[in-house]
């Protein structure tokens, strides 16, 4: 992940995929809606990374920067 400016994207993602690994790990039924809402947001993260860097969201995962 990257930063840009003030806003650092890869926080975001860490705290994405702590909050998924957390609900899996929880042994409790985990409701597709709030599932529906972590995908959401992270489709939400790339879009404003894309935004933020001009680079397109499907080549996001070859960059560097």
């Amino acid at each position: 992940m990257m930063t840009k400016g003030q806003m650092d994207f890869s926080m975001i993602h860490q705290a994405l995929q702590h909050s998924y690994q957390h609900l899996l790990m929880s042994g409790d039924e985990v409701s597709p809606s709030i599932l529906g809402e972590l995908q959401q947001a992270q489709e939400d993260l790339q879009s404003a990374m894309s935004l933020a860097t001009n680079v397109d969201k499907k080549y996001l995962p070859y960059t560097t920067a």
